[in-house]
């Protein structure tokens, strides 16, 4: 990956960092779901 791409990636997660995170978080809490078998 370039230079400019992660730059561009890194602006992007710092602008969209809370719906990053709450999506991570979703992710995280149906494969823990899944992982316990609820």
């Amino acid at each position: 990956m370039c230079v400019m791409g992660k730059q561009r990636q890194a602006w992007r997660w710092r602008r969209g960092r809370k719906e990053v995170e709450e999506e991570e978080g979703k992710k995280q809490w149906k494969l823990a779901v899944r992982t316990q078998g609820l």
